[in-house]
């Protein structure tokens, strides 16, 4: 009896090409999905995180511009209040003396630190040609009611 050994095909060199170069471009195919993943993760982190800071420099920027506007507000005030307290300070002087006249220019209002505004300028009427000077001191007290404390001149002067 013949022995016969049955013979074993060896894979074709061409197909273990094939199998091997399959495999490599299965990788490389992998591993460009994982690195193109991450960019496109980076990608929406650094969008997200420009979108949040344009919001933020957004907000900050009406946040000044409120703030600009109400000092504004606050400045356009002042400058009322201080007409205002001048205007009621010669008005008072005028009741006190009704043929006083008021030295234009010469009368200046100031804010002292409590609030309160301080009138200073001059005055003078038919019985006295000399300057005299006025003072007085007021406050808002609501609206367009003002206490005034009227210093020079006194009243009957």
């Amino acid at each position: 009896m013949s022995t016969e050994t049955p013979m074993t095909k060896t894979p074709d060199k061409n197909r273990l090409l094939l199998i091997g170069g399959i495999i490599v471009i299965m990788l490389l195919a992998i591993i460009a999905w994982a690195v193109a993943s991450q960019t496109i993760t980076a990608n929406n982190k650094a969008a997200a995180e420009a979108s949040a800071s344009t919001s933020v420099s957004a907000q900050a920027s009406a946040l000044a511009k409120a703030a600009d506007d109400a000092q504004k507000a606050i400045d356009i005030q002042l400058q009322e209040d201080q007409e205002n307290a001048g205007s009621v300070c010669v008005r008072r002087v005028l009741q006190a003396v009704p043929d006083a006249t008021m030295q234009p220019g010469k009368t200046e209002t100031t804010q002292a630190a409590d609030g309160s505004w301080h009138t200073v300028g001059g005055w003078t009427n038919p019985k006295n040609t000399f300057p005299m000077q006025l003072e007085c001191s007021s406050t808002k007290a609501s609206g367009d009611s003002w206490n005034v404390f009227l210093v020079k001149p006194a009243a009957g002067q």
